[in-house]
């Protein structure tokens, strides 16, 4: 009788170490999982993009982007200096902005200064074209010493990368600081968030960068969009009306968009050449010089005219549903 108890003590004994046994077994397993009350530590939602070597990236990009002076004159005579900053797009020094930075309405732009890094030498400069579509213009450092200019390759760079930018995917921009601050390059990330069709077709985004008139570059260096702003359809938004915000365009219609503008460059440097051979400019008046004609009554003020407009012709009218 005592014999069964004892040899059930025994039984109940050995469950427990075999217990214990496997246990400490599968714990020692790599990657094995214990049961537990406490619940799993989170795993991150994506892992983080890769930064890539901006300091390079920027070394590479730095010399294409200049600053450019503007002075714009009102009715009535007022003269309103701005500054912006726009990109080297071929050898000879044309130079893309944004439409917005060159007048319009009652602004006359009467001078271009551009300036290279934070040499202070300032490179006199003309309109040749703007773009109302895109938002974009195109002013051209006149001839002179200087060439060839280091300039971003927009058709090589699309030529690289055939496939367009993916949402998420870390682009970056470079912009400079004030006069005040050396001219300074400056990198700034961003990403686009999503694709749209119209009035053209073109990409929303995020980030540090949103300056217009500037392409966008992925990692590797290449010039992948540039920004611009756009105005929606009147009348397509919610509230009837519409609004503008800045946007990245594909380098196609900008390529298209530069290629008409290389063309009207001979016409606009012949016109800065009459104009500067005539005296018109910066040349002050001589108390010998007679003093200008003030026009009369009917006699209006000649005005010179404005650069014709790539976008009836080359571009997208506004509010068009862009071709697909």
């Amino acid at each position: 009788m005592n014999g069964a108890p004892a040899r059930a003590r025994t039984l109940v004994v050995a469950a427990a170490l075999a217990t214990t046994a496997a246990a400490f077994v599968v714990a020692s397993v790599p990657g094995a999982r214990r049961a537990s009350a406490e619940p799993p530590v989170s795993a991150p939602v994506a892992p983080a993009a890769p930064t890539g070597d901006l300091e390079a990236a920027l070394e590479r990009t730095a010399p294409f982007i200049v600053t450019v002076q503007f002075l714009l004159k009102y009715d009535g005579g007022y003269e309103d200096p701005s500054w912006a900053h726009g990109a080297v797009v071929d050898a000879e020094g044309l130079i893309l902005v944004s439409g917005a930075e060159v007048g319009g309405g009652d602004a006359k732009l009467v001078d271009v200064k551009v300036l290279f890094g934070s040499d202070p030498k300032e490179w006199p400069a003309v309109l040749v074209a703007r773009d109302t579509a895109l938002d974009l213009a195109y002013v051209r450092i006149l001839p002179g010493e200087g060439r060839p200019f280091r300039f971003v390759d927009l058709a090589a760079a699309a030529a690289a990368r055939p496939t367009e930018p993916r949402l998420g995917e870390t682009l970056y921009g470079v912009t400079r600081t004030g006069r005040g601050f050396d001219y300074a390059p400056a990198v700034r990330r961003l990403y686009l968030t999503c694709r749209i069709e119209a009035p053209r077709r073109m990409w929303d985004f995020t980030g540090e960068f949103s300056e217009a008139g500037l392409p966008v570059f992925d990692l590797a260096g290449n010039a992948v969009a540039v920004l611009t702003n756009q105005q929606s359809a009147e009348g397509a938004d919610e509230d009837g009306g519409s609004h503008h915000d800045v946007f990245a365009l594909p380098l196609a219609p900008v390529l298209k968009s530069l290629e008409a503008a290389q063309k009207r460059v001979p016409a606009a440097l012949e016109k800065a050449a009459e104009t500067k051979k005539d005296g018109e400019g910066d040349k002050p008046a001589s108390p010998a010089d007679p003093a200008p004609k003030e026009p009369g009554p009917k006699e209006p003020a000649p005005k010179d005219p404005a650069p014709k407009d790539l976008a009836p012709k080359d571009g997208v009218p506004e509010g068009a549903p862009a071709p697909r």
